[in-house]
């Protein structure tokens, strides 16, 4: 090999070198060459995490992973920077699919993934029913059935078990609404126009005549025996005869105290224990006298509702601001850090102790919505029409939604087709309740 030849071949190799080195350098730095863009650019991963384990999650039909027994996530690296289309998939649950857009040099997240089974087992709780109620501690449950001139009334604890029955003469009233007080040992029944007590040592349902007709009744807290209630426009106890507040438009009881708001326009918050109270709003919110209101508390933040619409209380300005409306509904997540709020075809989504006060739309439907509940922090669960949905509330490009099968079948080879059904999720054990067609039904747990 002469010397021309070798000093080419060197030549040649050092081009190359300087050629290679770079797109070598880049690829171990995660850059690769976008062929739809003829470009290099950074590329970026997704984390996923789903339950339960043996998931097969498939990105754009060509990456494959599955989580095992003791890892129920994957990490896919060196994605192009652009919208990915995900797939997690397992025998006997409903595939979730979503498109997730990758950035350069980020990493997306998703975390919180739930396939929903497609056959979830039911049992049958108990037969005739036409309202249930559970205690706070969800360790009770209040069942009716309603005839003609009676109610008959079972207090047992959520297995169907140790029942108590009481029976309420009354011509053609149905339960409006229960109170449980907060260690579940005392009921009040609003039943028609009327109120009536339950008491767990009790042999029968006592009608209480001082609050009838009167307008958001409410047992204290902190003492089972004394119920506050609006009469007149005044709030009253019925421990006395004097009212111990004037011109209430609305109230909630806070522990010890009682947050209010005035016809005159004011939230004030009125110490029991102290007889005192001080002004919570700077500014007057208009206060009509024929409008219906209701104050409530969520994790520290006070709402006040008027009709459909929703005001939040801002702790800064001390001023009521519009939240939304309308509002049929509005569930604070088991964290205390998200709320959501539903009316008859909408559901939305708000962060409460955050800076930002947009709202998430998460679903808009045809049929009414009713009966929303948190599954956990990251799933909901409501009733549609017939139908009852699972949804996430991960807006992140599609949201997945799974329905419940409608026709449930039972041990015993009965079946029931749901129809019109009142759900409450048990938040112990993650099992929804249904109520419909008279039949109270439980389900298997619906999450990990």
């Amino acid at each position: 090999m002469t010397k021309k030849t070798r000093l080419i071949i060197l030549t040649v190799c050092a081009v190359l070198f300087f050629i290679i080195t770079p797109y070598i350098l880049l690829y171990s730095l995660g850059y690769r060459v976008d062929f739809e863009t003829k470009k290099i650019v950074a590329t970026g991963g997704l984390y996923i995490k789903a339950q339960p384990q043996g998931a097969t999650i498939t990105i754009d039909s060509k990456i494959s992973n599955k989580t095992s027994m003791f890892f129920n996530s994957v990490f896919v690296q060196n994605l192009l920077p652009k919208r990915h289309t995900l797939k997690i998939e397992k025998d006997g649950y409903y595939n979730y699919e979503k498109n997730l857009d990758v950035r350069g040099n980020e990493v997306a997240k998703l975390e919180h993934v739930v396939l929903m089974k497609k056959n979830i087992s039911f049992e049958l709780l108990k037969d005739a029913v036409d309202y249930f109620s559970f205690s706070p501690d969800e360790n009770s449950l209040l069942t009716a059935g309603i005839k003609p001139n009676t109610i008959n009334i079972y207090v047992s604890d959520i297995s169907g078990r140790q029942s108590k029955a009481y029976t309420v003469n009354v011509k053609n009233g149905s339960i409006q609404d229960t109170q449980w007080s907060d260690d579940g040992k005392t009921i009040l029944l609003h039943i028609g126009t009327d109120y009536y007590r339950l008491n767990a040592n009790a042999s029968a349902v006592i009608n209480v005549p001082i609050l009838a007709s009167v307008t958001e009744a409410q047992i204290n807290p902190q003492n089972n025996q004394e119920i506050f209630f609006i009469k007149n426009k005044n709030l009253y106890s019925n421990l006395q005869t004097l009212p111990l507040l004037k011109n209430v438009a609305a109230y909630q009881l806070i522990n010890q105290d009682i947050i209010w708001l005035s016809y005159d326009g004011f939230l004030y918050d009125y110490a029991t224990s102290s007889k005192t109270q001080n002004k919570i709003t700077s500014q007057v919110f208009a206060v009509k006298q024929n409008s219906s209101y209701t104050v409530t508390t969520l994790s520290g933040n006070i709402f006040v509702k008027e009709h459909n619409a929703f005001f939040k209380l801002n702790q800064g300005s001390k001023i009521l601001e519009s939240f939304y409306n309308p509002v049929e509904d509005i569930k604070v997540s088991p964290d205390g850090q998200k709320v959501v709020y539903c009316n008859d075809h909408e559901v939305l989504l708000s962060f409460l102790n955050s800076d930002d006060k947009s709202r998430i739309f998460l679903n808009r439907f045809s049929g009414t919505i009713g009966g929303c509940h948190w599954l956990n922090n990251e799933y909901l669960i409501f009733t549609l029409g017939d139908k009852i949905i699972i949804s996430e509330i991960d807006n992140r490009g599609n949201i997945n939604t799974n329905d419940l099968s409608q026709q449930i079948s039972l041990a015993d080879g009965k079946s029931i087709t749901i129809k019109n059904p009142k759900i409450f999720l048990r938040q112990q054990d993650k099992k929804v309740y249904i109520l419909s067609e008279r039949t109270l039904l439980f389900s298997e747990r619906l999450i990990p």
